[in-house]
């Protein structure tokens, strides 16, 4: 059995001290700051006080019931999260056994799976037999950008932030 390290961790001084770690590995600040929101907002008020040593299933369920009916995507997130900063308290020997907030194997099988709870309501799709219409239409519109992204998303059936977030790196060239 290894040691724990000595000096107390509280979940807030993790998280931080995670988060100084692991966002240099992200690509804005913006996917720092969604962590920090979820944690305050969630997080905070059942484990702030709370030493990373101590926190168990209960007090990780206690986090998840309050918002695991009615926010199940922001629930699954705020998981994953708590997951990572008990992984990143082990890894340094903040604590040890296994991670409460795991998933797979641990949380699955005291809790609703997600996909049973939530519905996913699709954007409905414009009927096949009106689309050579709407081609027409936006065909006598070649100057908008906005125009032509949509027929390029027709013509090509790629997803349309592919197509908003395309640039032309070499114009006139062909792979």
């Amino acid at each position: 059995m290894r040691n724990i390290v000595s000096n107390n961790l509280t979940f807030p001084a993790a998280a931080e001290q995670f988060l100084k770690t692991k966002s240099a590995e992200w690509s804005n600040a913006k996917h720092a700051a969604q962590w920090r929101s979820t944690l305050e907002a969630h997080v905070y008020t059942v484990l702030g006080g709370m030493d990373v040593k101590i926190i168990q299933t209960t007090d990780v369920r206690r986090v998840l019931d309050k918002i695991w009916a009615t926010k199940t995507v922001t629930a699954q997130r705020v998981a994953q999260r708590i997951a990572a900063i008990l992984d990143w308290s082990t890894a340094l020997g903040y604590r040890e056994g296994a991670n409460p907030a795991r998933w797979k194997g641990h949380l699955e099988m005291v809790m609703v799976a997600p996909t049973t709870i939530s519905t996913v309501e699709h954007q409905p799709s414009m009927p096949y037999a009106q689309a050579p219409s709407l081609w027409a239409t936006l065909s006598e519109t070649p100057l908008l950008i906005s125009a032509n992204c949509l027929r390029f998303i027709m013509a090509t059936a790629c997803r349309s932030n592919e197509a908003r977030s395309a640039t032309v790196s070499a114009p006139n060239t062909c792979l």
